[in-house]
């Protein structure tokens, strides 16, 4: 459905503006914030300050912002023209894989079948059901050691495993979550296709 305009605090985007209208709700929202809006902005999310600021992406400076982490060491992270934002990493060392970069999951999680191609097993994983928009699936939650981007390590981390995904629809390996972002500083710039990662292990 089309609507006339769009706000989140101080930031609009006025129209027309397109949105998808669905008859549930997802983790307690109303709705996802999704690309559409975002990437008319420079977005910084600080999860020690429990902020996150929208820039307009045309302003030249908007980069500039103050982190909560001292000293704070930066990576910068290209990514490729797409409707997703796309990074490569590994789990436990072994890849590479696809991950969208998803600041909507609250954990890093992937396809079954990515795990058995970099011969990583679920077989002691602690198993339940996830109900989707369309059935109910079954998930997989275990620890790995490490999962990395872009040289950056974050581990011991607990992932979600889709059991039944060979791979996603998409074709990328699975999501990767606010439980590695949340450790860093997290600017996403629109117009240069780069998120810049700041944090004291960055």
């Amino acid at each position: 459905m089309q609507i006339l305009s769009l706000r989140v605090g101080e930031a609009e985007m006025t129209g027309p503006v397109f949105i998808e209208n669905g008859d549930s709700h997802f983790m307690g929202a109303v709705g996802i914030l999704g690309r559409s809006f975002l990437d008319n902005f420079r977005m910084t999310i600080d999860s020690r300050r429990q902020g996150v600021t929208l820039v307009p992406a045309t302003i030249s400076d908007s980069g500039k912002h103050e982190p909560s982490f001292a000293p704070a060491h930066v990576t910068r992270i290209p990514f490729p023209p797409h409707p997703k934002i796309l990074v490569s990493g590994t789990i436990n060392g072994r890849g590479p894989i696809a991950l969208v970069l998803d600041t909507a999951a609250s954990n890093t999680w992937l396809a079954a079948g990515v795990l058995r191609r970099l011969g990583i097993s679920t077989e002691n994983a602690q198993s339940r059901t996830w109900q989707g928009h369309a059935r109910e699936v079954r998930i997989v939650d275990m620890n790995v050691d490490t999962v990395e981007v872009a040289g950056i390590k974050v581990g011991p981390l607990r992932i979600s495993v889709f059991v039944e995904m060979e791979t996603t629809i998409s074709g990328f390996d699975g999501l990767l979550g606010l439980d590695f972002l949340q450790n860093f500083t997290v600017t996403i710039d629109p117009i240069e296709r780069v998120v810049t990662l700041e944090g004291p292990d960055a």
